[in-house]
């Protein structure tokens, strides 16, 4: 679990205070945000501007992201869902180039709904010594996987991205904010956009790395777990050596201990075997992936 250094609540604090401010000191960017809309008939462009207006200030400036609840999703760690009704949204890519001054962000969307968003529409926030508006060059832009890219210069200390359905209906609760700082940003050489194809590819690839983790927390686990083994051994070993010296009273308790401990190795044995069957699952999991990496070629 990922907690907050209070460096980072801090930020977090005066990016909510400087984007309350900001509602005055750029009254412009409504005409920019109209400006970043896809392509898309008229009316709908209009309707989706006017809903951004309509909620405006309180809902797309807000502090929080609007959530059943008043769920926050603050500084969003990466690989973690956050849930919507009907849906779910998973930063799972928050990379940056100082050398560029380029920040890129991929989100995988699940609905589980039959109403799924084809596009979205995307703003960002950028955090300073001061905070202001800036544009977002939307790369990939499905129903499934967003990819943009957004122009931060190096001294940034926190960054709001958010999107909406690109849709005539679009409703509060579908607005996404998420955040993030420096200290949750993996820095790069260069970033470079890709084809859809390319991405997905990387995308399903970074799959093989969190199983490979995963086989390697448990094979750690179980080689904690067979120390502990050869520890409870060895005690039995001791506590049958000292019933040459003891009381029968004793020996009867010394044999209850022996038979408790025999347990608890049976117990460790059996976590053994089971995390043997997770990491096999884990292995065909991977070797699966790459298969699918593959026919993405």
């Amino acid at each position: 679990m990922l907690f907050k250094s209070k460096q980072a609540e801090e930020n977090e604090l005066e990016l909510e205070q400087d984007e309350e401010i900001q509602e005055e000191e750029q009254p412009g960017f409504w005409e920019h945000l109209k400006e970043k809309l896809p392509k898309v008939d008229p009316k709908i462009s209009m309707k989706i501007l006017g809903f951004f207006i309509g909620f405006g200030y309180v809902a797309f400036f807000s502090s929080r992201l609007l959530l059943p609840g008043g769920t926050s999703a603050e500084f969003t760690p990466l690989n973690t869902p956050v849930s919507f009704p009907g849906s779910s949204r998973t930063v799972s890519r928050w990379v940056y180039s100082p050398s560029q001054s380029l920040m890129e962000v991929e989100l995988v969307f699940k609905d589980s709904s039959f109403d799924v968003v084809e596009a979205y529409a995307f703003d960002s926030m950028i955090k300073t010594f001061s905070i202001k508006q800036q544009p977002v060059n939307v790369i990939i832009n499905t129903s499934d996987l967003c990819v943009v890219h957004i122009p931060v210069p190096e001294s940034f200390r926190a960054v709001s991205l958010r999107m909406l359905p690109d849709v005539e209906d679009a409703s509060a609760d579908q607005i996404v904010k998420v955040y993030t700082n420096p200290t949750e940003v993996q820095v790069v050489d260069h970033i470079e956009a890709k084809t859809e194809t390319a991405y997905r590819r990387e995308q399903i690839l970074s799959n093989v790395s969190l199983y490979e983790e995963q086989i390697q927390a448990i094979k750690d686990e179980s080689s904690n777990l067979r120390t502990t083994i050869q520890n409870v051994r060895k005690r039995n070993e001791d506590l049958e050596q000292s019933k040459r010296y003891s009381t029968d009273k004793e020996i009867m308790q010394i044999n209850t201990d022996i038979e408790a401990n025999a347990r608890y190795i049976e117990q460790l044995e059996k976590q053994i075997i089971s995390n043997n069957r997770d990491i096999t699952e884990l292995q065909e999991k991977i070797e699966n992936t790459k298969k699918q990496a593959e026919e993405l070629k």
